[in-house]
């Protein structure tokens, strides 16, 4: 759960200085403690674990994220999956990281 929530707050902490669009959202610290958040006691269901994995995995290989692929870089591609939950953008992920089709 600790490494989610610090994938989330790598990808998020540049996301601040833009406009966030997410009904809710919320980051934290590598100790859950919340740094920010907009209606983060409201249930609702995930967008896609599958997106939020396939994040992980490209954070876990140590990708460099300023690398471009295609048109955007890796960063913007994960900020594309996880906040826009961009399908295309989380395959291109998946197809640029070893292993990553079977």
């Amino acid at each position: 759960m600790k490494k989610l929530i610090l994938a989330l707050l790598l990808v998020s902490s540049s996301v601040f200085a833009q406009k966030i669009t997410a009904t809710s959202w919320l980051v934290a610290d590598g100790e859950g403690n919340v740094i920010e958040s907009v209606n983060a006691n409201q249930q609702r269901s995930i967008a896609s674990i599958t997106k939020l994995m396939t994040v992980m995995a490209v954070l876990d290989h140590g990708q460099d994220l300023k690398e471009k692929i295609g048109k955007f870089t890796r960063e913007q591609l994960i900020q594309l999956a996880i906040i826009k939950s961009d399908n295309k953008a989380a395959a291109t992920l998946c197809n640029n990281i070893p292993g990553g089709r079977v």
